[in-house]
């Protein structure tokens, strides 16, 4: 069995969100749980990728390497800050971006906390709603497949 874990709690020394150029390698893989459920569990950054959820749960998975959304992406994803808050949250969303020479990962909860590569985030509003706009709409096309 391959697991996938991402490493939130993992301390590093680089407190810098290192953007690479977008190339057409670039892409950012969404492994993400249902939009606005209730689950009888927390979920930290491991879970969503691999590992056991609640029965009758599904994770989802959405690949997007359309250069336009990267771009912006990427644009906010620079922007973010390190937070001092050192908080556990109830991870709901876990991304892989995918650059020419490295894989940063991103953990978070949907509009209030985030951590890349291990560190605490400050959330921003406007990035936040790119990545929850787009997931939302990848799973309202998947539930209108599955009916």
């Amino acid at each position: 069995i391959s697991l996938i874990q991402i490493g939130c709690k993992e301390k590093h020394h680089s407190t810098k969100v290192n953007i690479e150029t977008t190339s057409e390698k670039t892409y950012i893989e969404f492994y993400y749980l249902a939009p606005n459920r209730s689950y009888p569990m927390r979920f930290n950054c491991g879970p969503i990728i691999s590992g056991p959820l609640p029965k009758d749960s599904e994770r989802y998975y959405l690949k997007i390497s359309d250069k336009n959304f990267t771009n912006k992406f990427l644009s906010k994803y620079k922007k973010l800050k390190v937070s001092d808050k050192q908080n556990d949250f109830d991870a709901r969303i876990q991304g892989l971006i995918h650059f020419p020479d490295k894989t940063d990962t991103i953990c978070m909860n949907g509009i209030k906390e985030i951590i890349i590569n291990g560190i605490n985030m400050q959330a921003t509003e406007d990035f936040s709603t790119l990545v929850n706009n787009e997931i939302l709409k990848n799973y309202t096309i998947h539930k209108k497949k599955h009916r």
